[in-house]
């Protein structure tokens, strides 16, 4: 049984951890699964990005501002699931300041495409993690 205070699911301790696990594990995991079902949708993706300077800049500060966003509501490092989601803000922070200070010089690379599978790759277990301990979290008997 865990101390008072203190959740039994990955040592979340409120509802704010547990809300925002479980909608940013289902959007890691939907958006992942979106990007490698099919084989040439990240070269696409990439490829649109390429073509469309104002679209890079846009998708740069929408993920630069959803992770400052979540950062400075959830700055939260003592229990596991509350680092994790503290973790992917951090990675949608850098994400997209990389993409805003450097977007054209990262789009052009010829890896690009295999880059961004990779990190969609990494957000399939984030996800998932995210996701389950976040619905544990609800689902858990009151202490």
């Amino acid at each position: 049984m865990p101390a008072k205070g203190e959740d039994s699911v990955f040592g979340a301790e409120d509802q704010l951890t547990g809300s925002l696990a479980t909608a940013v594990g289902g959007y890691l995991l939907l958006s992942a699964a979106g990007v490698l079902s099919r084989r040439d949708a990240a070269a696409h993706f990439v490829e649109s990005l390429r073509g469309s300077p104002a679209l890079a800049h846009v998708t740069g500060a929408v993920a630069f501002f959803v992770g400052a966003g979540l950062l400075l509501v959830h700055h939260r490092w003592d229990a596991p699931l509350e680092a994790l989601v503290s973790a992917v803000a951090v990675w949608w922070l850098v994400e997209g300041g990389a993409m805003l200070a450097l977007g054209p010089r990262l789009l052009s690379r010829a890896d690009a495409p295999i880059h961004f599978r990779r990190m969609n790759g990494l957000a399939i277990p984030t996800g998932l993690i995210l996701l389950v301990g976040g619905l544990m979290h609800f689902w858990s008997p009151p202490t």
